[in-house]
């Protein structure tokens, strides 16, 4: 089992964003609070992870932050967070939340006076769905034959057969990048599609160019690639960034796209 998600093709949560989400999942294990500030669990290659530390900074919510080197879980991690999987936020009274999309949900409502206003244009407060099967879609195009949570190629079509596969996802982000007048999906400022899309489709760009040779699907999908540019950008994009170079050559070592579940490894040290 992986540890930075829960099961191999599990689906996202579905809860629709337009009405008041309920708590994000907790642990069953909780312990007093131990600190005045939430703690949240991470790991700085983790995708799932990456959208609750973008929530964070965007809602510029104070809170105190700690790699897990997911290849070997201390025993306070573990204490806190049964399951071992990150991202986990630890809140003062002791209560663990997991799950990457209903914590950051519950960060937009719960701290909606706070920084980036998160929430989901009702234009577009429905698509749940297409959100989350978008977001999948990109652990598959980065693992071309290989298969999910892989890094690899398509034999038969090469670059081709990689846009092919991308696609549907890019369709996807692209209608509902078309309700708002953008550059995001929330419109002039992101809202928690776009964090829960971004880091899967950072990546999977990623690998369209170096891994695929893929170079020429900006040019169909250039509202996708603009939207990329502009989350960039934001502060928060670049705090939680990874060299893309260094990023990719792992990716070339391992094989693996979650290689980090099983080394010791961070953004840092790469």
């Amino acid at each position: 089992l992986a540890a930075c998600h829960p099961t191999r093709g599990a689906r996202f949560s579905n809860t629709h964003v337009h009405m008041a989400p309920p708590p994000p999942r907790a642990c069953t294990k909780t312990r007093a609070a131990s600190s005045a500030k939430t703690l949240l669990y991470t790991h700085t290659l983790c995708p799932y992870a990456h959208r609750v530390e973008l929530a964070f900074r965007e809602k510029q919510i104070v809170h105190q932050l700690k790699h897990v080197d997911l290849s070997n879980k201390d025993a306070q991690f573990l204490a806190d967070n049964p399951r071992g999987l990150v991202p986990a936020v630890m809140l003062e009274d002791g209560t663990c939340l997991v799950e990457s999309v209903d914590i950051v949900k519950w960060l937009a409502t719960e701290f909606s006076e706070s920084g980036t206003n998160l929430t989901v244009p009702e234009s577009i407060a429905d698509a749940d769905a297409r959100v989350e099967r978008a977001a999948y879609r990109a652990v598959s195009v980065i693992g071309g034959d290989k298969g999910a949570w892989s890094v690899g190629t398509f034999r038969r079509g090469g670059a081709d057969a990689a846009v092919q596969a991308a696609a549907p996802a890019l369709d996807d982000i692209r209608d509902l990048l078309a309700y708002e007048p953008g550059p995001y999906i929330g419109g002039e400022s992101p809202c928690v599609y776009d964090l829960i899309l971004y880091p899967f489709w950072t990546r999977a760009a990623l690998a369209l160019h170096e891994i695929h040779g893929a170079k020429s699907w900006k040019s169909k999908w250039s509202s996708v690639a603009a939207w990329l540019d502009a989350m960039d950008e934001r502060p928060s994009a670049m705090a939680t960034a990874t060299n893309s170079q260094r990023l990719v050559a792992a990716w070339r070592r391992t094989g693996r796209f979650d290689f980090f579940d099983y080394e010791t490894a961070s953004r840092e040290s790469l």
